[in-house]
């Protein structure tokens, strides 16, 4: 594992047996204000689609995601040749108002350290957008964790429990294999944004619903909605 993670955006294969914990995390929504700033100076009625951004971590111990990754294998397997998809989308960089994200991620990792025992350790890994995006993003995580802390917790108590923040894409360097748990947030981040949005329990949501944190009384705890 490196352990320079707060010297640049850095990849990571493999974890120590040290570390008990890893949070997957991705996002949906757009986290650019200009839009909404834009509206509400023209005193426009806002887009639903624009009005949320969410921020989502699945969290594993290390047992429990060996089991994700190989069930989640068997499925790719079972309905795709040599278990890939081939997408042809061309995806585009997000360029975020780090104000809104910062403070998605204050709650992110604030629930993660509350998941954690308090003798154990673990890693944050985002999926990888661009250098320049990666980069703004870590030096607010390292802000957070080496400076300021969040409510509640110090940045003492996250220097101890976070060993390293890291930026993986989904693919591997070869596309032969993908990071399981950056796919498993990722179909678990758009129907929690879905439900934050519209209020409404579609079957994907009720189909993970079990697995959030707190359960069923998740509201501003498993899930947070801010203000």
């Amino acid at each position: 594992m490196n352990n320079n993670w707060t010297s640049k955006p850095t990849k990571i294969k493999n974890w120590e047996r040290a570390i008990d914990y890893v949070m997957f995390v991705d996002e949906n929504g757009n986290s650019d204000v200009k839009d909404i700033l834009k509206c509400l100076s023209k005193n426009e009625q806002i887009d639903i689609n624009n009005n949320f951004f969410t921020v989502t971590g699945v969290i594993f111990t290390r047992a429990q995601y060996i089991v994700a990754k190989n069930k989640l294998n068997e499925i790719k397997l079972k309905y795709w040749k040599n278990g890939t998809y081939l997408y042809k989308e061309n995806y585009l960089l997000k360029h975020y108002q780090f104000n809104v994200y910062n403070t998605a991620m204050c709650f992110l990792l604030q629930r993660y350290i509350y998941v954690m025992p308090s003798n154990c350790t673990g890693l944050v890994m985002l999926e990888a957008r661009g250098k320049d995006e990666d980069y703004l993003l870590l030096n607010e995580m390292k802000h957070i964790i080496f400076e300021t802390g969040i409510k509640n917790i110090s940045s003492d108590e996250l220097q101890q429990k976070i060993a390293g923040i890291y930026f993986n894409p989904k693919w591997s360097k070869c596309y032969d294999d993908t990071f399981a748990g950056l796919e498993i947030a990722d179909l678990t981040s758009y129907p929690i944004h879905k439900y934050v949005r519209n209020k409404v329990k579609d079957r994907a949501f009720t189909i993970l619903e079990k697995k959030i944190d707190k359960y069923p009384n998740y509201e501003n705890k498993g899930i947070k909605i801010f203000p």
